[in-house]
């Protein structure tokens, strides 16, 4: 080692070691340690609960949420909590009209790894993870995917408003401060969700359609409002954007002045923001502006585009397939193709036919086979099953037919008989009528509406021209 480096070791540990009794002198005039926090944990986690308390409690109207429990597929849900002492809140939701009027609840302020602010008596924001409530397709079970605990991330400087994040799913939402206002608005989004349902199931095809400034029609699309999710699906666009696809939430909804406004709309490249509408009277429907364009929600006479030509196909493709109608199926976790199906002048013939059948017992289940084998030849028919001990051969083969209609834009089906003497055994007037109406020359309009269930399968929807009452929703 370098002599020099030994002498500056050296002098710096006579440094230390002339320094280290004033050291020892300091500590030992005194036996308390000075403590970095001036009160326990236990006090300190009171204290960052009690200032929570005191926030939510501080807002004179309370504070408005505007929850969108799943950023795909959940539109938005409005809410007012009013913190009236350290464990009662009051609630009022847009969820239902029932629940847009103030109910007491209450709530509690928990430490964890941070505040947490749990609503624990069940109210409308519950509603929103009920696994009753679960019309998003393989969401059986997590409702509409919403939370009841949210975790506290501070206050906003300048707007005061609490900075909250879902306890299941760390996504942000703010608790803004409420007006004097706030509670008639929900109320009107309230209604004004019924009323919006209301008119376009109304509709016989709900339509999405854009006019120039001359009123010529550039582009129009199906368009399906699901009120349990507050969404619009927009599908089948012609004109301008043809062949898009996609799901817009609803953002605003007023009754009392009939607006609407949705969060986004497209038409070929352009996307279209936070688009309002106000309903018309007169016309029915809902109108809007986005450019140059005037857009409208309204409902048509006949779709915009047939898929009449998949149930041929099905039928002359060669391949075995087949669409099934649940009778009044409460299982399905479909609440969109139960209210298709219950509210269907079809639900009241097939009803019809369970309560007069003379042999066995008729299913729920009707199935339109394609391109089924039997005796070496693909034909296409009408299955009904029933049960009975006492024929061989119970159940109903009604053979079908598919064609297009003369104008082309329709499904027509044939009555072909039976399949074979058996497969008409028993049959009654009521069963006759069914079949009548299901063959009825006019023929049926077809809706492809995509995947909307619990199941992975597409919803066929037919709808009988001469009578557009007679629907019938089928799972392929």
């Amino acid at each position: 080692m370098n002599i020099f480096n030994k002498k500056r070791i050296f002098t710096r540990i006579r440094q230390i070691v002339v320094l280290l009794p004033f050291f020892l002198i300091s500590c030992t005039e005194t036996n308390e340690v000075e403590s970095l926090f001036q009160n326990t944990v236990s006090e300190r986690t009171e204290a960052s609960l009690d200032s929570l308390r005191s926030l939510l409690r501080s807002s004179e109207h309370g504070w408005r949420l505007d929850y969108q429990p799943d950023k795909e597929n959940v539109g938005i849900f409005k809410f007012l909590f009013k913190f009236t002492s350290d464990s009662a809140v009051e609630i009022a939701s847009d969820f239902s009209v029932d629940d847009a009027m103030m109910q007491s609840s209450e709530y509690s302020i928990l430490q964890g790894t941070t505040t947490k602010l749990s609503f624990s008596t069940f109210s409308a924001l519950h509603k929103l993870s009920d696994a009753n409530n679960s019309p998003i397709p393989g969401a059986g079970g997590s409702g509409l995917r919403g939370d009841f605990e949210f975790l506290y991330y501070g206050q906003e400087e300048e707007s005061g408003n609490l900075i909250f994040r879902t306890n299941r799913t760390r996504d942000t939402i703010m608790f803004v401060r409420a007006t004097p206002e706030t509670l008639s608005e929900i109320e009107a989004s309230a209604r004004g969700l019924v009323a919006l349902s209301s008119r376009i199931s109304s509709y016989l095809f709900p339509a999405l359609t854009y006019t120039d400034d001359d009123g010529e029609e550039v582009s129009a699309a199906q368009i399906f409002y699901s009120n349990a999710t507050r969404l619009f699906s927009i599908s089948t666009m012609v004109g301008i954007g043809s062949g898009t696809e996609y799901e817009t939430p609803i953002i605003c909804v007023n009754n009392a002045d009939g607006s609407l406004i949705v969060d986004s709309l497209r038409m070929g490249e352009t996307t279209f923001h936070d688009v309002s509408f106000s309903f018309n009277l007169g016309s029915n429907s809902y109108v809007g502006q986005v450019g140059n364009f005037t857009v409208k929600i309204e409902g048509r006479s006949i779709p915009i585009v047939s898929d009449h030509l998949e149930f041929i196909a099905l039928s002359t493709g060669h391949v075995r397939a087949r669409l099934r109608y649940f009778h009044r199926d409460t299982d399905s976790n479909s609440l969109a193709l139960n209210e298709i199906n219950r509210n269907s002048g079809f639900d009241a013939l097939y009803q019809d036919v369970i309560d007069n059948n003379t042999v066995g017992e008729i299913s729920t289940t009707l199935t339109l086979w394609f391109n089924f084998a039997y005796e070496g030849n693909p034909i296409d028919y009408l299955f009904l099953f029933r049960v009975t001990s006492t024929t061989r051969f119970p159940s109903l083969r009604n053979l079908i037919g598919f064609m297009e209609g003369p104008e082309r834009d329709r499904l027509i089906l044939t009555d072909e008989g039976f399949r074979d003497s058996a497969s008409g055994i028993g049959t009654t007037p009521a069963y006759d009528r069914m079949i009548a109406t299901l063959t009825d020359s006019e023929g049926f309009y077809v809706q492809n509406l995509g995947r909307f269930t619990a199941y992975p399968n597409d919803i066929y929807l037919i709808i009988s021209v001469r009578d557009p009452s007679i629907r019938i929703g089928f799972y392929k």
